[in-house]
């Protein structure tokens, strides 16, 4: 009896259109927010994988001092590389013109990550290799103001170099102290025969590294252990720069845009799972106008409102569930 009264009932409710309208939209919700979310999720691995490499690695560290190159010894690296980088501002002459320019000298390992787009006479090219020593790349911009070509001999302090290349792109182009002028990269290997670091000059020494997370973990901790005054480590996911900030900013909006949509669509839900209550209400005050007040089919009718209720909440949480992850 109390079976097919259910049965009754269902049909009823899915006739009625409320159930329906219910279950529609609670697949839509589902589908919605998980479509959202898949496509959040590229879009922030896109930019994680865009920061590493404006930031030139998973870690960084940043110090006016040259002195974590003899304690790296002391790391247990196994997995991961580094590379070290000196930034500085110098003037560059020319046979014809000479400019103040932003310059880094970098290591045999430079980039870490990503790779350099980069011009010369033959066209444009992408190379993960730094220039041979004796050579230079420039930006474009200080390439017109020197008035150079591809060929021609620049001149940083006391030691002269060729120019080989232009550069149109660096993996780790990131804001610091030496980059209000245009850029020169060098070799590592050429630096000391400039003459140009002396004692109280301002250089900036970057140390870059990437590899597995539980050594950058620990890389970070060796060097918070060493780190002094005006020291700086950054690292992606707890930055507090202007890069860490915009990662944060960019991880809250796609969280916010998930909860909304989850929003809008429950607004719907609700208004339909509350038409059945109503429904269901309606017939229980039936029951009573016909003397049934203990009727089990009473009974029944509320447990099918629990039912509802209890199969609204377990896949509703499950939505917020995903859309939280």
């Amino acid at each position: 009896m109390l079976l097919g009264l259910s049965i009754k009932l269902f049909i009823r409710e899915i006739r009625s259109g409320y159930l329906t309208s219910m279950l529609v939209s609670l697949t839509l919700a589902i589908t919605i927010v998980s479509g959202i979310s898949l496509f959040t999720d590229r879009l922030e691995q896109a930019l994680s994988t865009q920061t590493e490499e404006f930031l030139g690695g998973n870690l960084k560290f940043e110090s006016n001092k040259n002195k974590l190159q003899p304690l790296l010894k002391d790391l247990d690296i196994k997995d991961s590389q580094f590379m070290e980088m000196a930034l500085f501002a110098s003037v560059i002459f020319s046979d014809k013109e000479m400019q103040l320019s932003s310059v880094k000298a970098v290591d045999k390992s430079y980039p870490l990550i990503g790779s350099l787009e980069l011009k010369n006479s033959e066209g444009v090219y992408s190379t993960k290799s730094n220039p041979k020593p004796g050579t230079v790349w420039m930006d474009e911009r200080l390439q017109n103001l020197l008035k150079v070509d591809y060929g021609d001999e620049v001149y940083i302090g006391d030691r002269s170099f060729i120019f080989t290349d232009t550069i149109n792109y660096e993996p780790d182009r990131a804001s610091g102290n030496f980059s209000f002028a245009p850029k020169t990269i060098m070799n590592m290997s050429d630096l000391e025969s400039t003459q140009i670091i002396q004692p109280g000059s301002r250089v900036e020494y970057n140390y870059l590294f990437t590899g597995p997370e539980n050594e950058i973990l620990s890389i970070r901790n060796f060097l918070k252990d060493i780190k002094e005054n005006g020291d700086e480590i950054e690292m992606l996911d707890e930055d507090s720069s202007s890069l860490g900030r915009a990662v944060d900013r960019s991880e809250n909006f796609f969280s916010s845009w998930r909860s909304h949509s989850c929003s809008v669509i429950g607004m719907y839900h609700r208004h339909s799972l509350s038409k059945i209550h109503k429904a269901s209400y309606k017939l229980c005050g039936h029951f009573e106008d016909f003397g049934n007040e203990n009727s089990p089919y009473k009974s029944f009718i509320f447990s099918n409102l629990l039912l509802y209720n209890h199969i609204d909440f377990n896949l509703w949480a499950f939505l917020r569930l995903v859309t939280t992850k």
